[in-house]
């Protein structure tokens, strides 16, 4: 079927350029053009806004910078983003659009249906900060954003999921009302070219965690663990590699500085490019109890040949077969996470004999091609 425009609506423009390059790719094959809506917030993604635009471009989507107060909960701030993404619709008049994140498809599937576009379609990558426990203990906060997520869910052909668990979720709380609405696919996708095999590197073994630094995240059990380890093991190295925000559900910066000081771990900041982080490391670590949909980086550092210790966790869990590319612990279980940490320290053979597998297991199943003719398919464009 072939459309003539298409807006895609996202409330990062990083995020939409790292992650959703294949769908907008995807997405232009079907169509006259595709759109890009999404705060120009290129210094974050280590880029100039030209470069950003360039990218965008490269992919077969016009970037149109649309402002969104991501983590806010300012009820003005998102009328203006409401009202902004309607008067961007009604001139673009698109025949589709597909919005990401619990707050872009809030947003963008109310403008949508304003703007009287036919087709509209979502996409939860994760259910995130809305379902953590930051928000059960801020009970208005709460029961608005789950009033509004209701609301714009029914607004959708189809609502698109990482993992199984949020498919039954979702379906069991009233958020999706039509057999068939919730449709899962497995992750973001990655693309397989950009991400190369890469042998583990010699040297005292590397444990690399790599995320948002959200307490949900596991960051906190990570540095517990990390400290275990140092006791039995003083050469054992252990990174974080991730971004800071004014999140309630963000350590501190003066938290990270502290553990820094203490010397159990190493703090690299945020970067935009996570290849060399990850061939450097030994063993890819996110012990999450976060409301995660698939974690990219878990499929990312599958592909680099890292093994992974993850949780038993909805998203975490499904890329990980236990013992065979990784391991699985218990969330919020430092001890049991340092003795997965220790397993690798004893078994350097498991890190490359798990590594290969999980680059194979990575291809066959989490690839962006799988998932974008998935998605490209339930919207009937393929």
């Amino acid at each position: 079927m072939q459309m003539q425009r298409v807006a895609v609506i996202d409330t990062s423009g990083q995020a939409l350029f790292r992650h959703r390059g294949p769908v907008l790719a995807g997405l232009a094959r079907h169509a006259a053009s595709v759109i890009a809506l999404a705060p120009n917030d290129y210094a974050y993604a280590g880029m100039t806004s030209e470069e950003m635009a360039t990218g965008f471009r490269l992919a077969g989507a016009t970037f149109l910078p649309v402002a969104f107060d991501r983590l806010g909960t300012n009820p003005l701030k998102d009328a203006a983003t409401l009202a902004s993404l309607v008067g961007i619709l009604v001139r673009q008049a698109p025949e589709l659009v597909l919005s990401f994140t619990v707050k872009g498809t809030i947003l963008g599937s109310i403008a949508a249906a304003t703007a009287r576009v036919p087709r509209r379609f979502a996409v939860l990558p994760g259910l995130g900060y809305v379902f953590g426990e930051h928000a059960r203990r801020r009970r208005l906060l709460r029961w608005s954003a789950h009033s509004a997520l209701r609301v714009s869910l029914r607004l959708n052909q189809r609502v698109f999921v990482q993992n199984p668990d949020h498919v039954q979720l979702l379906a069991d709380q009233g958020f999706t009302s039509r057999a068939g609405q919730c449709v899962f696919v497995p992750g973001a996708g990655v693309d397989p070219l950009s991400f190369t095999y890469v042998p583990p590197p010699p040297g005292p073994p590397t444990f690399l965690f790599m995320s948002r630094l959200y307490t949900e995240k596991g960051i906190c059990d990570f540095v517990d663990a990390a400290r275990i380890v140092r006791r039995r093991s003083p050469n054992a190295q252990f990174q974080i590699l991730g971004a800071l925000d004014d999140s309630p559900g963000c350590v501190s910066k003066e938290e990270v500085r502290r553990w820094t000081d203490e010397g159990c771990v190493r703090y690299l900041g945020h970067a935009s490019d996570v290849r060399p982080y990850l061939a450097q490391c030994t063993v890819f670590v996110l012990p999450s109890y976060y409301n995660e949909g698939l974690p990219s980086s878990i499929v990312e550092a599958m592909l680099t040949g890292r093994p992974v210790i993850t949780t038993d966790w909805p998203g975490c869990r499904e890329p990980v077969q236990e013992g065979v590319n990784g391991l699985l612990v218990r969330p919020r279980d430092p001890s049991e996470l340092a003795r997965a940490m220790e397993f690798f320290l004893d078994s350097p053979q498991a890190v490359h004999e798990m590594g290969r597998i999980g680059r194979r297991l990575a291809v066959e199943r989490f690839t962006s091609t799988a998932v974008v003719d998935s998605m490209l398919k339930a919207m009937d464009l393929q």
